[in-house]
């Protein structure tokens, strides 16, 4: 774990980001969540984030799971950008990268959105992977060599359209074969599906 919070902690650098912290929250009562940061985190920071949770008038971190897409707050001081991510119904997790003085101009947070969202969901599938039992043989679904092309592809931040131009299929195609994969991981969209491929080493 300490190699991907290196690797975390100096990608949210390249963004202009300071801080970061990743949570797996459950939606099962009595369930605490887990949190994950690098150990050069300052203590101040993750308190501050800890402490969002409870504000009065609503927390601007649970705010961040009912979010499509990248959630911005801040007290003034502290920037903060929460990207959600969700495997499963009871398994979200919330990826924030945050900063002092420097507020986020809207246009950064346009470019950087794809990017925080490829991280939120490889460390959440890097957690799922670690705590989750071995498959047995069996148990993994078979996806098509073409199905993992795809996924690979999407996985990669190219839309559908671009991975048909690169592949040399149409959009509906690539549409066709994404859907059942989908279906084949028991998946709601091709984010889940792209997570729990690389959970299970499919792709």
């Amino acid at each position: 774990m300490s190699d991907l919070a290196d690797t975390a902690s100096r990608a949210v650098s390249r963004i202009g980001f300071s801080n970061w912290l990743f949570e797996v929250k459950s939606t099962c009562s009595g369930n605490d969540s887990e949190f994950f940061s690098d150990r050069g985190q300052y203590e101040s920071w993750i308190k501050y984030y800890k402490d969002a949770d409870f504000l009065p008038g609503g927390s601007p971190v649970y705010a961040a799971l009912r979010t499509k897409g990248l959630a911005e707050w801040s007290d003034g001081a502290r920037f903060v950008l929460t990207q959600c991510s969700w495997i499963g119904a009871d398994l979200p997790a919330l990826f924030s990268v945050g900063r002092e003085i420097t507020p986020v101009r809207v246009e950064e947070k346009a470019t950087n959105a794809p990017y925080i969202a490829w991280l939120a969901g490889a460390i959440h599938a890097k957690f799922i992977a670690l705590s989750a039992p071995t498959p047995k043989t069996g148990d993994v679904c078979s996806l098509t060599d073409r199905e993992r092309e795809l996924l690979r592809w999407t996985a990669l931040g190219k839309t559908a359209g671009e991975v048909a131009s690169i592949v040399g299929l149409t959009t509906r195609t690539v549409y066709f074969h994404l859907k059942n994969a989908m279906l084949k991981m028991n998946a709601t969209n091709t984010l889940q599906a792209v997570v729990k491929a690389m959970v299970l080493g499919l792709i």
